[in-house]
């Protein structure tokens, strides 16, 4: 964990009138860089951590989740046995992320400074495990983001 606990790790808080995320720079079990995405409803202007939903994108899906905070995709999912988390790019370079499980399902809209903070996150969680540097990473994200957001 890069010496330090998870108190002590980077993160980005992202609040909504109903819903907030907090991601979190972790170290997988594998010992992959990546973060911890942490849903929580929002009620009375708080939010509910500890009634909280984690999913953590792994080595395959944190790419896919970096090209769509810098604009190369225009969704990316997760989804695990009993929870998953959808990211959609929407106009005006905002993002809209929702989390869903057995007990929970909650909406945070993200605009531009909260995905650039989001994006700055997973990218270097990203550079701690590439062999090439910033430029050629943002290339191959480009090269194999898959689904491309549409422009006109």
């Amino acid at each position: 964990m890069d010496g330090g606990t998870l108190r002590n790790q980077p993160k980005v808080r992202v609040f909504g009138s109903s819903g907030a995320l907090c991601a979190e720079a972790v170290v997988s079990q594998t010992g992959y860089p990546t973060v911890n995405l942490e849903f929580a409803i929002v009620r009375d202007g708080k939010a509910a951590w500890d009634n909280k939903m984690v999913i953590q994108p792994d080595s395959r899906e944190l790419p896919l989740l970096a090209a769509l905070l810098i604009g190369y995709r225009a969704s990316v999912s997760f989804k695990r046995d009993d929870k998953g988390v959808e990211l959609k790019r929407q106009t005006g370079n905002k993002v809209y992320m929702r989390a869903s499980s057995n007990a929970l399902l909650v909406n945070v809209p993200a605009v531009a400074g909260d995905a650039y903070q989001l994006a700055t996150l997973v990218l270097d969680q990203l550079a701690k495990s590439s062999h090439c540097g910033d430029s050629l990473m943002l290339v191959a994200l480009r090269a194999n983001a898959g689904e491309q957001v549409h422009r006109s």
